[in-house]
């Protein structure tokens, strides 16, 4: 048994390794790095309603609006500045479609690619650069966040570059120079990546008490001059941006990646192991789960043992992370902590370097089986979705049809979700001269006001049944057709109750109903009550939305 083990080791360690280092094959994962993330890009699917909050932001607000921090969308979860300016110039560039708004989280993702290549390439063994890459090419987090609008990518890449940059300094006497840098690229990071906060503490923390265990005064007070530059910088877009997303908005409030308070209780304790295990399993792509961190804990001990200062610089930007999860001051989910992701395939790289250095022979024989066999799903995975493509909320599809079957005089019944997806395409379909209009005055500015009757997602319970609530909105749009805000109609500020047995008490001729992102039972319910209210004459559905004409005439 033992001659048979030996035989495949030595078939593995001259014919396959040396192929594995050779240059040509970690080429050949980039090049399907690369297409895996164009594939994606050029899906061009429509935007789903998390993309619309990014998608209003950008386009309707002006580039001074985004320079002070008073965008159009300042009661959702925010994206950082140099993001959105970005995203802006390139819809000034190259207009107001999905191709120009994706476009740099798709360099990003390149980039991102690249840069986990050449950190690889720096921190391990030859022999397992190729495995690190491979997870990280076919990552179906990061191919998928390489063709949204939104700046989990660029994050990645942020991160990326600051591990490399953190890592390259550890034992370093600092000079003007390298302080200087660090300014620099602290702020850009700052500026472009909200995870970069974690990235640039865990660094800072760790560069920091380095100094002071080595009675380097002299650096550690230059750190600190240039931690001073992070911390105003970070000030800034406190209060222009992190204050109102941690105080005031759902990202915060009632979102299900946040721990449960009491911490101790029995419920807190079962939602983080299942985070936990999510996280594992979706965002790292390890299955079986097991067997995936114990290899990567076997790494994470080995850098740990090797290099202390390097080890904390790659493991507390997490652990901040985490910190300010069970704060409640950040979401614990996969693409908030995507940035993370890097370091968990290096530790997992460095875990099978040191298994496959292992005496006995068997060891380094299941460490490869094992190895391949995790491989096996974000391979599969990738392959699948490369084949079969990405689909989510079609709220373009059912926009174009809308705008084509609209009359004017048509009223409009929207739900909570669904109106910034139908915000968006608005302005990027140019429907407002299709829409019964009228001019509303608002802050001493004229725009075109147009009436819809908006319903919320969630249907409550009170003493007569379950039921659901309208409430009556004007939507105010440019001359250019970007939206740019909405109100209650002054006449019509309460909200009108229905059951499940009443009927629609509002009579207009013709109405359309918009669904985008609304929860099942609610679509039924509402589906019910305007079924019964009037006749269904058209309906156009489509993945995740759908727009439904009734009359009412009869």
């Amino acid at each position: 048994m033992g001659f048979f083990f030996g035989q495949i080791q030595d078939f593995f360690q001259k014919k396959i390794f040396p192929l594995l280092i050779f240059e040509r094959f970690n080429i050949f994962l980039l090049i399907i790095g690369v297409v895996l993330r164009l594939k994606h890009y050029l899906e061009n699917r429509s935007f789903w309603l998390d993309e619309t909050y990014v998608g209003i932001q950008v386009t309707s607000s002006s580039l001074m609006e985004l320079l002070t921090f008073k965008g159009i969308t300042m009661g959702q979860p925010q994206t950082p500045l140099f993001f959105n300016l970005v995203e802006k110039i390139l819809t000034l560039l190259l207009g107001n479609h999905e191709y120009a708004l994706r476009l740099f989280p798709f360099l990003s993702g390149i980039c991102a690619l690249f840069l986990f290549y050449f950190f690889a390439k720096h921190l391990l063994d030859k022999k397992v650069v190729p495995i690190a890459l491979a997870f990280f090419v076919f990552s179906d987090y990061l191919i998928y966040y390489s063709a949204e609008l939104k700046p989990y990518s660029m994050d990645v890449a942020v991160a990326i570059f600051l591990f490399f940059m953190g890592q390259k300094l550890v034992g370093v006497p600092s000079r003007k120079g390298e302080a200087l840098f660090l300014k620099i690229a602290g702020i850009l990071a700052i500026c472009f990546s909200h995870a970069s906060l974690f990235v640039l503490g865990g660094i800072g923390l760790t560069l920091f008490f380095s100094s002071i265990r080595q009675k380097d005064w002299r650096q550690a007070k230059r750190l600190l001059v240039v931690y001073g530059y992070w911390f105003c910088c970070f000030l800034v877009f406190y209060m222009g941006i992190y204050k109102s997303m941690a105080q005031e908005t759902g990202f915060i409030k009632g979102n299900k990646f946040l721990i449960p308070y009491p911490l101790f209780s029995a419920e807190a304790w079962k939602w983080l192991v299942k985070s936990t295990v999510h996280f594992w399993e979706t965002a790292a792509g390890f299955s079986p789960l097991l067997v995936g961190v114990v290899i990567f804990s076997i790494g994470a001990i080995s850098i740990f043992k090797s290099n202390k200062e390097k080890f904390f610089i790659f493991t507390t930007p997490f652990l901040l992370a985490f910190l300010a999860s069970l704060l409640h001051k950040y979401p614990f989910e996969g693409r908030f902590f995507l940035f993370s992701i890097p370091i968990v395939f290096v530790f997992f790289a460095q875990g099978v370097n040191v298994l496959l250095s292992y005496r006995k022979k068997f060891v380094s024989l299941i460490t490869i089986v094992l190895t391949i066999v995790l491989l096996l799903n974000p391979i599969t995975m990738a392959a699948d979705k490369f084949r079969n493509g990405r689909k989510h909320e079609q709220n373009r599809q059912v926009m174009q049809w809308f705008a084509k079957h609209y009359k004017k005089g048509d009223t409009l019944f929207i739900n909570m979700n669904g109106q910034f997806p139908f915000w968006y395409y608005m302005g990027q379909l140019n429907i407002i001269d299709k829409i019964s209009t009228h001019p509303v005055k608002v802050e001493g500015i004229l725009y075109d006001g147009m009436n819809v009757i908006t319903f919320y997602d969630d249907l409550i319970v009170d003493d007569k049944g379950l039921n659901g609530e309208f409430i009556y909105d004007t939507n105010f749009y440019n001359q250019k057709g970007f939206f740019r805000g909405v109100t209650n109609q002054r006449d019509k500020e309460e909200g009108i109750l229905f059951y499940r047995d009443s009927v629609l008490n509002i009579k207009p001729k013709r109405a359309w109903l918009y669904f985008s992102h609304v929860k099942p039972d609610t679509e039924k319910f509402i589906l019910d009550y305007f079924d019964r209210s009037g006749k269904r004459v058209d309906a156009y559905e489509k993945k995740g939305t759908a727009v439904y004409l009734y009359d009412f005439s009869k």
